[in-house]
C-alpha cells in the first residue's frame, strides 16, 4: 500500500509540471466625453418666424432702400448654469446686389430683406457671428426684419431664410 501511496504521489506531483493553469489579461478601458451643457434655444421650436404680412404696397417702397414696416421677434435662449457663454453666427444667401441684405426668395421682385438687433441696430447680414455672449439663465436677441427696395418692386411674395448657429466655446 505504501508504494500505491508513493507512486501516486510520484505521479501527481509529476503530473502537475506537464500542466500549468491557463492566464488571459483583459485591458478594461474606459472612455467618456464631458460636453457643454446646451441651452433651450426657442423654446425647444426649431423654427423662428418673422411674418412681416400680406399687405406690403408696391407704392410705399418704390425708392431704393425704402423699406416695409420692422417686424419683430425675440430668440430666447435658457441655459443652464454651467453655460456662462455662447456664440451666435447668423448664415443665409446673401443678396445679389447688396450683401449687408438677403436675398428675396419669393416672388416680388426688386426686394431684399433686412435683419437686425431691435435694440442697437446691429445688422446681422450673412456671416455675422456675435461672440461671447453672457448667459445668466436667460438671454433675448431682439431681432426685427422688413423688406427694402432695390427700386420699383414688382407685387409677389417674400421669403428669406437664416440660420442662427448657436455654439458654446
Amino acid at each position: 500500500m505504501k508504494i500505491k501511496q508513493g507512486l501516486l504521489a510520484t505521479l501527481v506531483t509529476a503530473s502537475c509540471g506537464l500542466f500549468t493553469p491557463l492566464s488571459h489579461a483583459v485591458n478594461i478601458d474606459i472612455t467618456g466625453k464631458v460636453i457643454a451643457s446646451p441651452c433651450e434655444v426657442n423654446g425647444g421650436n426649431e423654427t423662428l418666424s418673422i411674418d412681416l404680412g400680406d399687405s406690403i404696397r408696391a407704392g410705399d417702397i418704390f425708392e431704393p432702400g425704402s423699406g416695409s414696416e420692422w417686424k419683430s421677434a425675440d430668440l430666447e435662449l435658457v441655459c443652464p448654469p454651467s453655460a456662462r457663454f455662447f456664440n451666435v453666427t447668423f448664415t443665409g444667401t446673401s443678396d445679389d446686389d447688396d450683401p449687408a441684405y438677403y436675398k428675396n426668395t419669393g416672388t416680388a421682385q426688386r426686394v431684399m430683406v433686412e435683419l437686425t438687433n431691435t435694440l442697437s441696430e446691429t445688422a446681422y447680414k450673412n456671416g455675422t457671428t456675435l461672440e461671447n455672449l453672457e448667459v445668466g439663465g436667460v438671454y433675448i436677441i431682439n431681432l426685427r426684419a422688413r423688406a427694402v427696395s432695390k427700386w420699383n418692386p414688382l407685387p409677389g411674395t417674400i421669403s428669406a431664410q437664416v440660420q442662427a448657429t448657436i455654439t458654446y466655446p
